[in-house]
């Protein structure tokens, strides 16, 4: 393998996938980030099993392969490089890292030993907007519990109705609700209605990923055999799994009458 590209693609890209590593993990290679350069293009991949991220970055392919690096040491000399361009090549050393000033090799795993972020997407189900990603699930994604041993808590629940979408999450202390959810969301190939449970955690990521993208529009593929469910932007992807649990009959915690009622003024 041997790329050419400009640090500062690299640089643009690294730390969001850097989301996705794991810190305790008992499997090294989830360790490290997964770089191929295949087909005209350099893709960069990271996972800790949970969650997957993998982006492509512009770059002059000059040869073809894969390997796995650190993800913590690649991470730290990247950033420190200046606006340069910059060489990957994978040889019998390791990774070698060339630039201006710069030459370093990092040792390498077997790319075969990194586990793939998916089979296959699934059905595509629904296209994201961008607003309905910045502005309707960070409504509600704070009010999911961080206690995994209720995983149904743990998540948001994405759900088709006739008004349009509704979103919910609750710690089983507090709820948020948000009606008329995900306007102008164009729904794909799937007929029957949607209903999902999304970690948190990938909800996150996702309204990460919407600013780091641009803003453009995300294609939601969904799998119920893999249990997964894939975010795909122009140039990343993001995979989770989905919750299979039984999400809390949220309508009977919200309250039906009132003693008292209090109006504001939003501004």
């Amino acid at each position: 393998m041997r790329v050419s590209l400009l640090s500062e693609n690299l640089q643009n890209k690294i730390l969001f996938l850097n989301h996705a590593i794991s810190t305790r993990s008992q499997l090294p290679i989830l360790l490290n980030f997964l770089i191929e350069a295949k087909k005209g293009k350099l893709t960069i991949s990271a996972t800790d099993l949970e969650i997957g991220i993998s982006t492509e970055i512009p770059a002059k392919i000059e040869k073809e392969g894969s390997v796995a690096v650190p993800a913590k040491t690649f991470i730290e000399l990247t950033g420190t490089i200046l606006l340069d361009k910059i060489t990957l090549e994978a040889t019998e050393e390791g990774l070698v890292l060339t630039g201006e000033k710069t030459n370093t090799i990092f040792q390498t795993a077997p790319a075969e030993d990194f586990p793939k972020l998916y089979e296959e997407k699934g059905e595509e189900i629904l296209t994201l907007k961008k607003e309905a990603i910045a502005n309707d699930f960070s409504k509600v994604v704070f009010a999911a519990s961080s206690d995994s041993e209720r995983p149904a808590l743990s998540g948001v629940l994405i759900k088709e109705e006739k008004e349009g979408f509704l979103l919910v999450a609750t710690d089983g202390y507090r709820l948020s609700l948000k009606k008329h959810a995900l306007k102008n969301v164009q729904k794909t190939k799937s007929k029957d209605p949607v209903s999902l449970i999304v970690p948190s955690r990938v909800i996150r990521e996702l309204i990460q990923m919407e600013k780091d993208t641009g803003g453009s529009d995300v294609a939601v593929h969904a799998s119920a055999e893999k249990n997964q469910i894939v975010f795909s932007a122009s140039d990343t992807t993001l995979v989770g799994r989905l919750i299979e649990a039984e999400f809390p009959n949220y309508e009977k915690i919200i309250p039906t009458d009132f003693s008292t009622k209090t109006v504001f003024n939003k501004e």
